[in-house]
């Protein structure tokens, strides 16, 4: 299955470190035909509802102890779950979670280098790989016979 046309949806408090994270992001997935939605809002928008109405077909958190804590990137992550799209953790502090023992992460903290070229091609490849997969999935579900 090609890349094309398939969207990643980045999660983060807004703050200059993770807009440097988001720009190098999507510099990297841009080569593979993945568009990285990130703050796709415009000035008025009702946040909230217009991540309800965004299609993406695999989601990164970059988790802090201020994203976890933002009611906005809490409503993301739901939606996200609610609709079984792939939930990728990049830890980008040194907060740990219990809930993303279970699910898909990458520690990117400072004490482990943050997010090293390495790391983010290895980021990049899942990312493909799980929106390629929920693609698949969607595409053999019954209501699109």
């Amino acid at each position: 299955m090609a890349a094309e046309g398939l969207n990643c949806f980045l999660s983060h408090k807004c703050n200059d470190e993770m807009h440097a994270l988001g720009l190098k992001l999507r510099a990297a997935l841009q080569p593979l035909g993945i568009a990285l939605l990130r703050d796709p809002f415009n000035p008025g928008e009702d946040v909230l509802t217009k991540v309800d109405t965004q299609e993406f077909h695999s989601f990164v958190f970059l988790h802090s102890s201020e994203s976890w804590g933002s009611e906005i990137c809490q409503h993301e992550l739901e939606i996200a779950k609610s609709r079984h799209v792939p939930v990728i953790a990049v830890l980008v502090d040194e907060t740990r979670r219990d809930e993303f023992r279970s699910r898909i992460w990458l520690d990117a903290s400072p004490t482990t280098g943050g997010l090293s070229d390495t790391k983010l091609d290895a980021l990049c490849v899942a990312i493909k790989a799980h929106a390629q997969a929920y693609c698949a999935a969607h595409t053999l579900g019954p209501e699109n016979a």
